[in-house]
């Protein structure tokens, strides 16, 4: 007897006695991977598929592959094995072969049984129907079998690919199909062998600045693209507003060969038109490769061509995805557009990226092809790229030499209230690219502000103040000296502001001093380009009054703004000559009535002397309303339109001024008074405006240019179709190319044969002919023509038959029928769906070739109408052999006779057979051939032809099988157990049995059947006969305790209706039962799940216990809080700037005011700069910038920060003070301005008094409080011990109130250190001289009343009341 047959017999045989064991043993298989390798090649379990397979070869102890791939095909691409479904990265050409996993879980190749065949087809497509432009693949039989099991992979582009595989496998007992499918992946790469530009002799760079960079970014981003915008270059830089990001495989994608066979390769200077000469590179880069831009508003990308717009980052992205839109990979490049730009009324026309310009004035604006300016990241430095810092909007540097406002809605920065200097500004695109990054471009100018002084003649009254400083662009003091020769007239003070002290004419010259400050701003060579030596101003006191105008003309309806300037307060009286031509309010707004003249006097009374001022106003009638004809034209290039104005009111003399906002469309040939001609001279919108400049009234007129069309071509000319097309699309071409966007009118001669809509899709309606014309709308001469003939339509084809039956050689014609009658088209096709089935002639003769079904159809050319026959083709057997012709069995078992017809594609498939000993052996229909009881007899098989084949068979008696005493055993680890078994049947001659443990890292099993628990788990013994290989199980658990449980955490601070979960480790890892128990000491305050997740439900402490559920005892606990957490951190600073070695208190203000804890912990992200106390302290420790992180002391992660910047100390090496004297009266407060030397100095100073009694002085501030007259020392003191000190004189006058008899006198002193000192220029002056003078200090009395006398000081005003009294 043959082990095959044994081993069938014995199969049957034991699936009948231990079927319920079985049953209960491959439940517990299923859920074990490593049980499979010792059932399945046992189990035999037949499947469609496995009618071809190879035999499976012997089990091995570990399968090669998982468990899931059993029973499957699987593609082998090198040392990898991939499901159906998978995706696999493809990096080469290469082979790939079609495996089959066998139940020990190993690849084996393809073989086919004897009797069978197989047929495999490879298929590689981009969606299901579409040729592949990824890949190309061709089946091969590289074993001789003759199944193409291998398949040759050619790569032709990138991206996803579906590869699909057809198995149709056919044996005695039918065919069946499988299909798998695997997703097949070109990585996508750049090509950093074609990036063509960087440093490369191939191709030039532009300044450096275009092209790829490599490692700039530490993002994932490794590379940075620098372009620059389109809109910003010269002809000769056009080429560099554009990249084409070169893929990989360069070789298969950017090279072909165009329709004159000329060899065409693509670089990085390649533009989208390139790309699109070659049609499988088009597909490519727009189907397969997805581009996408991060920012379109910084660049562009179409084909992999970035295109820069403005200046900026963005980060493009190219991506594939599969058919199935699942799955899908992407590689990405940072780009960035050069910044560049323009300042505002002094460039050239050009856009730059570095360029010095000398502004005029105070305020300038630098125009830059960013979307939004603020988007730039700008520095302001002073002088050079060396120099401090001024200004920056990243940072809290902020400065009061300029205001800097960098738009939001456009590319501009604004600057104002420049003073002067040299200024070096920067803008970079992104923060991550420093101001020393030398290859990512950014933008610098550097910026001349000249010294720009008003030198026109300063009018001003009596007592009025001029502030030089604030009317010029001088930053400070220390620039200039500042004397007047008349300080009568006017006196200016050390802050460089003038003061008006009596009536008359000044002149005050500014002379530039030596060394000032004015050589940190500027290089010694430009000092007497930008900075005058001298410069004079004129100063013009008066004490009357005046008004703004003294002649003015204005027009009927309009207002004049009048303003006096008086030396008082007293009131302002303003009156007209002629109130029917001007009235004018109390607030001096004079308002034209009619025409003619009016004198409007300005009135007021000091001291009973009356004050007036005039102004002569002639009052004249004004336009009120332009308008133009027309108000709007479409106008053609080169045409000329006469556009005329009209005013209301209608008047004579008004001459108004013609302007065009755009004279590249539209420009002014010539202008009258009322009229002008104007031509068009490119595409586009301009307005023309009527302007009367008396009173600004504008008329407009908005104007359109076109590009005339001179040639319409129409594409088809001639169109003859079927009704039944339904529609045709024509195409007009406009010449010239810019005309391309004016309309056209689209019409039909005979609308009820074909109408054509405004986009010219002609649509049919009946039989019959028309003409489309295609027409200018502006010019009708010019136009086109396409003649449509509209034909009958076939609507149905039929065939005389549906089905037909034929035999192998045999012939036969179909016929058919088209209707309607009469068809302009009655052609037709034929086709068979397999023509080694069924071949058929254009006459409709069908021969049948092989055995199978084909589908024979015909298709009308017009319009597609299709018919179908189904053909069936059959042949006879002509013989019959079997597998076997002698088989030996034992009694119970079975074999399957395998039955092989000739020829092979015969459709006579029923096969009868008979048993000559029904006794001995019976046989089924389908040829299962069981041994009944021992002895011989003959197997017949027999066809309905006739035709026959023979097996003798010879029964004999052996073992039917095993048992076991048990199916399932539990034992503990280190237990050992001895199994007992039986082999059926009990007469049986060999009882010898081999043991097996499934997994012996479970338990271990020796020869004679003693079991060993190891770990636990749970693994299958098996027991297996030496004759016959009949086997038994027992499922076996080795139960093993836990021995520590550990949670993550053994105190917490839970939030109130917070939740946590907790993390526990269980050890060890092979413990039967993992199970755990929660549980809470107190769940009134904290609740746990049995899950391991707990709530905070009111404040307290509880323990929380986590318990192994397998009686071991191990167990841990976990300490909890439940308190309310902090919801808010609030730092009194975020950013601080902090000398080397000193330190700051940060405060932090934690929400609510009631959480539990109320202090936060302190951490520094860098102890080496900086270090921080637990209660906030900073203290400074090297030069850098770091972050102070102040994090809440509870579970809620709250927390913020501060941003340090640690500088190094600079000493001060000596003090300058503005002022060394200064003269002050009681209750005065003042500050001097003082400055460390060198001006960068870090050391703070302190200042103090000698003499309190007389001047006290703020330690911090600086700020002077004069408390009594007398002098004092100011002194300041830096913390390296250098001294400054201010001379403070505290004056004061001798009285403050004193009565005097009529026409007698006082002398008043100036008192200092109460010692009348005379060293001080003093101005005397009284508020009523009728009552009292006052001449050097002394006071005569005059009339009776009450007056005051002042002398004022150095500027300082004192003041002593008089009563003037009666002689006694």
């Amino acid at each position: 007897m043959s082990n095959l047959a044994q081993l069938r017999a014995g199969q049957e045989a034991f699936m009948n006695i231990k079927m319920k064991k079985i049953i209960r043993v491959i439940a517990v298989f299923l859920m074990l991977e490593m049980v499979c390798s010792c059932i399945l090649p046992h189990l035999q379990l037949r499947r469609d598929e496995e009618m071809v397979m190879a035999e499976a070869a012997e089990p091995t102890p570990t399968p090669s592959l998982d468990a899931t791939m059993v029973g499957q095909y699987v593609l082998n691409v090198g040392s990898n094995f991939y499901k159906n479904g998978e995706e696999v990265v493809i990096t080469q050409n290469t082979t790939l072969q079609l495996m089959y996993v066998d139940a020990g879980g190993n690849p084996k190749p393809i073989t086919v049984a004897s009797g069978s065949s197989m047929d495999i087809s490879w298929v590689s497509v981009d969606d299901g129907s579409k040729e592949s432009t990824v890949f190309k693949v061709t089946g091969a039989d590289k074993t001789g079998n003759g199944i193409k099991s291998f398949c040759d992979l050619e790569i032709l582009g990138l991206g996803f690919n579906n590869l699909s595989v057809e198995i149709k496998a056919t044996s005695p007992d039918g065919t069946s199909t499988i299909k798998y499918t695997w997703k097949l992946f070109v990585e996508l790469a750049i090509d950093i062998n074609n990036i063509g530009i960087r440093e490369s002799t191939k191709y030039e760079t532009y300044n450096g600045q275009y092209g790829l960079r490599l490692g700039q970014n530490t993002d994932k981003q490794k590379d940075t693209l620098q372009i620059f915008s389109e809109d910003t270059v010269t002809d000769t830089e056009k080429m560099y507003s554009k990249y084409l990001l070169m893929l990989k495989r360069a070789d298969l994608l950017y090279s072909y060969v165009d329709d004159f066979g000329n060899k065409r390769e693509l670089n990085n200077f390649s533009t989208e038109e390139d790309v699109e000469q070659d049609a499988h590179l088009k597909t490519m880069l727009s189907e397969k490769i997805i581009w996408t831009s991060s920012n379109s508003d910084v660049a562009e990308v179409k084909y992999g061509v970035i295109t820069g717009k403005h200046a900026g980052t963005a980060i493009i992205t190219a991506t594939t995805r599969s058919a199935d839109q699942v799955s899908e990979r992407s590689i990405s490049i940072k780009v960035v557009v050069v910044p560049r730009a323009q300042v505002n009324g002094e460039e050239d026309g050009k856009w730059k990226s570095e360029f010095s310009e000398v502004v005029k004035g105070s305020s300038f604006t630098i125009n830059t092809n960013a979307v939004a300016a603020s988007d730039l990241v700008w520095t302001v430095r002073s002088k050079n790229k060396d120099g401090k810092i001024l200004w920056s909007n990243e940072s809290a540097i902020t400065t009061n030499l300029f205001k800097a406002e960098p738009y939001d809605t456009s590319g501009e920065i604004y600057f104002s209230k420049v003073k002067a200097g040299t200024y070096y500004i920067t803008a970079r695109v992104s923060s991550q690219y420093g101001e020393t990054n030398t290859s990512i471009k950014k933008l610098a100018i550097t910026i001349v502000v000249p010294v720009s002084v008003n030198t026109d003649i300063i009018y001003m009254n009596v007592g009025d103040t001029y502030n030089i400083i604030d009317n010029s662009t001088l930053p400070g003091t220390r620039w200039y000296t500042y004397p007047s020769d008349k300080e009568r007239v006017a006196t200016v003070s050390n802050k460089s502001v003038i003061k008006a002290t009596g009536t008359g004419t000044a002149k005050i010259t500014l002379n530039r001093v030596t060394n000032g400050a004015y050589k940190d701003v500027f290089d010694e060579k430009d000092y007497d380009k930008y900075i005058p030596e001298k410069i004079e101003l004129t100063v013009i006191v008066i004490d009357s009054i005046l008004i703004n105008y003294t002649s003015a003309t204005i027009y009927i309806g309009s207002t004049l703004d009048m303003k006096a300037e008086t030396t008082n307060s007293n009131i302002v009286e303003w009156t007209t000559s002629d109130e029917k031509v001007a009235t004018v309010d109390e607030d001096g707004v004079v308002t034209g009535i009619k025409e003619g003249t009016s004198i409007i006097t300005a009135t007021q009374i000091v001291n009973g002397v009356i004050k007036t001022a005039s102004c002569h106003l002639t009052v004249r009638q004004g336009v009120t309303e332009v308008t133009l004809e027309p108000a709007e034209k479409e106008m053609a290039i080169g045409d000329n339109l006469t556009i005329n104005a009209k005013v209301k009111p209608n008047m004579n003399g008004v001459s108004l001024k013609w302007v065009s906002s755009n004279d590249k469309i539209v420009t002014v040939l010539t202008s009258g008074d009322l009229s002008a001609t104007v031509k068009a001279v490119g595409p586009g919108e301009a307005v023309i405006s009527a302007v009367n400049q008396e009173n600004v009234i504008v008329g407009f007129c908005m104007i359109t240019v076109y590009e005339p069309i001179t040639k319409i071509t129409l594409s088809p000319t001639e169109v003859k179709a079927p009704v039944a097309d339904g529609w045709i699309q024509l195409h007009a071409t406009i010449e010239p190319k810019a005309a391309t966007e004016q309309k056209v009118v689209w019409t039909s001669t005979n609308p009820s044969v074909a109408t054509v809509d405004e986009k010219g899709i002609v649509t049919y309606k009946k039989p019959g002919q028309t003409t489309i014309i295609v027409t200018s709308r502006a010019d009708a001469t010019i136009s086109a023509m396409c003649h449509v003939e509209v034909l009958k339509s076939v609507t149905g084809i039929k065939l005389d038959k549906t089905t037909h039956d034929m035999f192998v050689g045999e012939t036969f014609r179909l016929t058919y029928k088209i209707t309607p009658d009469g068809v302009s088209n009655g052609a037709v096709t034929w086709s068979s769906s397999n023509s080694s089935v069924v071949s058929v002639d254009q006459s409709g003769m069908l021969s049948a070739r092989g055995v199978g079904t084909a589908v024979v159809m015909v298709k009308t050319k017009d319009g597609g109408y299709t018919a179908i026959c189904t053909v069936n083709v059959g042949r006879v057997a002509s013989a019959i052999k079997l597998d076997v012709t002698k088989l030996v069995l034992n009694a119970g078992e079975y074999y399957y006779l395998e039955a092989t017809l000739t020829p092979a594609d015969t459709t006579e498939k029923t096969v009868t057979y008979e048993s000559s000993d029904t006794k001995v052996a019976v046989v089924s229909k389908k040829g299962k051939v069981t041994a009944k009881k021992a002895g011989s007899c003959v197997i017949m098989a027999k066809t309905k032809s006739g035709s026959m084949a023979y097996c003798a068979v010879t029964v004999m008696q052996g073992v039917t099988g095993v048992e076991l005493s048990d199916d399932v055993l539990e034992i503990a680890v280190g237990e050992e157990y001895e199994m007992d078994y039986e082999v059926l049947p009990k007469t049986a001659t060999n009882k010898n049995v081999t043991w097996k443990s499934s997994n012996k890292s479970v338990f271990t099993v020796d020869e004679e059947g003693e079991l060993q628990g190891v770990a636990g788990g749970v693994a299958v013994l098996t027991c297996t006969t030496e004759e016959g290989g009949y086997m038994d199980f027992c499922v076996v658990t080795v139960i093993e305790e836990v021995t520590t449980v550990k949670l993550d955490k053994n105190f917490y601070k839970l939030g109130l209706n917070a939740t946590y979960q907790f993390t526990v480790t269980v050890s060890g890892e092979t413990a039967s039962n993992k199970d755990l128990i929660w549980s809470s000491s107190d769940p009134d305050i904290v609740s746990v799940d049995d899950k391991g997740r707990m709530k905070g439900l009111q404040l307290g402490y509880a323990t929380i216990t986590c318990e192994a559920a397998d009686g071991s005892g191990a167990s841990d606990i976990c300490e909890v809080r439940v308190c309310k957490l902090v919801t808010d951190i609030q730092l009194d600073v975020t950013y601080i700037t902090l000398i080397q070695g000193k330190s700051y208190a940060l405060k932090a203000t934690v929400s609510p005011d009631d959480a539990t804890y109320d202090e936060p912990l302190w951490t520094s992200d860098d102890p080496e700069i900086a270090i921080v106390s637990t209660k906030g302290v900073i203290t400074a420790l090297t030069p850098g910038n770091t972050m102070i992180h102040a994090t809440a002391n509870d579970s809620g992660e709250v927390s913020a920060i501060c941003y340090v910047n640690v500088i190094k100390p600079v000493a001060a090496t000596s003090i300058s003070v503005s002022e060394s004297e200064i003269v002050m009266s009681p209750g005065e407060q003042r500050t001097v301005a003082v400055a460390l030397v060198p001006n960068n100095s870090t050391e703070n100073i302190t200042w103090s008094s000698d003499n309190t009694a007389v001047a006290t002085v703020d330690s911090e501030s600086g700020q002077i409080t004069a408390n009594a007259i007398g002098s004092a020392n100011i002194n300041i003191l830096t913390e390296s011990g250098r001294k400054g000190t201010i001379k403070v004189f505290v004056v004061g006058l001798s009285r403050s109130y004193v009565e005097l008899q009529q026409y007698t006198n006082l002398l008043l002193k100036l008192e200092v250190d109460g010692s009348g000192s005379q060293n001080f220029s003093v101005r005397w002056d009284v508020d009523n001289q009728h009552i009292a003078t006052v001449v050097n200090g002394r006071v005569t009395a005059k009339a009776l009343g009450t007056t005051t006398v002042y002398a004022v000081v150095n500027g300082r005003r004192l003041s002593c009341v008089v009563k003037v009294v009666k002689i006694k």
